[in-house]
């Protein structure tokens, strides 16, 4: 660069003063900044995560009301539908209304302090769950790398689902083998209940004035042998067996049964009318637990 100044007297030259000055590294300088600037442009504009950068408004008090976009890429403009001509010049809260009062404080803050900050949320007004990383290039200016991370968290919560689901199978699983044990030990104790009327009744004759009682103890053991069966069968696969049930039967013996004769001498006062309809289709259940029901119904 060379700065030239003449000096005049009464109209004649008397006299020329230069000053050369070599600005080679200044204008090498320049040019390395504008490679620098068109190299950050292209980067900005090829990342495949959505970047934008913001101007932070402030209210009276210095709080953080709203952003400004100063520059956005073109991931950004694919994240909010917009294109960016339609919102750089534009607030957060003119572009997207229904921004989280979260999301300008915390934006707010890295602006105003300089803090580097990392963090992640769901953006409601997107719908979309957003992890943010954001720093200052200049006080009072904030800039955002946003990436979606809805769909991981999705996958997220569905491993947790299946988690919690296999959890409470082996719960369930435990649960079925105790019942298992519990309802062979069972088994064992109410067997003889069983066989032993008849074996009494063979010994005594076949028309005893207890033959009854027997009979009755022999039914009800039965009937909780049928029950126990039904247990170890849930325990085991969870499926009941069904067959044909008549349903009339059902009620029939249970009105019959030692232990509606037990409930009627706890509450004499209480008198049970059966109407039994003729005729009834055959159901397809399991007898006992159809007994159980009638049993607690009463």
């Amino acid at each position: 660069r060379i700065n030239m100044a003449c000096r005049r007297e009464q109209g004649k030259g008397l006299g020329l003063c230069g000053v050369i000055l070599d600005i080679s590294d200044f204008k090498q300088t320049e040019q390395d900044l504008i490679e620098r600037m068109d190299s950050f442009r292209a980067l900005f504009t090829c990342v495949f995560d959505a970047f934008a950068v913001f101007e932070i408004i402030q209210d009276a008090s210095g709080e953080p009301v709203d952003c400004r976009f100063l520059d956005v890429n073109p991931a950004y403009e694919q994240l909010v539908d917009r294109s960016a001509r339609d919102i750089v010049g534009h607030t957060l809260k003119e572009i997207l209304p229904g921004t989280e009062p979260e999301w300008i404080h915390t934006l707010g803050d890295v602006a105003l302090t300089g803090n580097t900050i990392r963090f992640e949320g769901l953006f409601g007004e997107l719908g979309r769950h957003l992890q943010v990383s954001a720093f200052s290039p200049k006080r009072g200016q904030v800039a955002a790398l946003f990436l979606d991370v809805t769909a991981q968290k999705f996958a997220e919560e569905k491993d947790r689902e299946l988690a919690e689901t296999m959890s409470r199978a082996e719960h369930w699983q435990w649960i079925a083998s105790l019942a298992g044990g519990f309802a062979h030990t069972l088994n064992n104790c109410i067997a003889p209940l069983v066989c032993y009327p008849d074996l009494i009744l063979m010994q005594v004759g076949e028309d005893p004035p207890f033959k009854d009682d027997l009979l009755t103890i022999k039914a009800s053991a039965q009937r909780a042998l049928a029950a126990i069966e039904d247990l170890v069968i849930i325990g085991q696969s969870g499926v009941v067996n069904m067959e044909p049930i008549d349903l009339n039967a059902v009620v029939r013996a249970y009105l019959e049964s030692a232990d509606f004769r037990e409930l009627q001498d706890r509450f004499p006062n209480i008198h049970v009318a059966s109407g039994l309809a003729g005729l009834l289709p055959a159901l397809q259940g399991s007898p006992a637990q159809l007994e159980r029901a009638i049993m607690h119904m009463a």
